[in-house]
């Protein structure tokens, strides 16, 4: 990435930690914040539709953000533009190897692909690297006591 001056080796590692890191953790975590939820509310009937899409955010959003900063505090770069970039690369891989667990369990191999298709152009690399680069300004910037409240 000479263009941008992104080392390769932070868009490596950090696709890699969301393909192989990320879904694998959050896997665990989901289930558990689903068991958790069950326990808390009695098993209520709105959790059967409703756990996963209240888990998943959280647990998978989290660890998607340590892994970014992990890859490069790992790799030693600093900066608004390399967080970004990280971000794609650790949301991609986790984008990647969730389609195929997805894939792997449906029996509409067809109609499954095409629904993650459509929304793989704007999910988990883009939301990965926008929440870092968001939570890198905030930690890393400076803002004067008018422009804080916007924050």
């Amino acid at each position: 990435m000479n263009k941008w001056k992104i080392p390769t080796r932070v868009l490596l590692v950090g696709l890699l930690s969301g393909l192989f890191i990320a879904c694998w953790i959050s896997g665990f975590f989901n289930d558990f914040g689903d068991v958790l939820l069950g326990e808390l509310f009695n098993g209520a009937s709105f959790l059967e539709e409703w756990s996963n899409a209240l888990t998943a955010p959280i647990v998978e959003g989290f660890l998607k953000a340590v892994l970014v900063f992990w890859t490069l505090y790992l790799i030693k770069q600093k900066g608004l533009k390399v967080t970004f970039f990280a971000g794609i690369a650790v949301g991609l891989g986790f984008q990647i190897m969730e389609d195929f667990a997805y894939l792997i369990d449906e029996s509409e191999k067809l109609s499954q692909a095409l629904i993650r298709l459509t929304g793989a152009f704007s999910s988990h690399w883009t939301y990965t690297a926008i929440a870092v680069v968001g939570v890198y300004s905030l930690t890393h910037h400076t803002f004067d006591k008018k422009t804080s409240y916007f924050y």
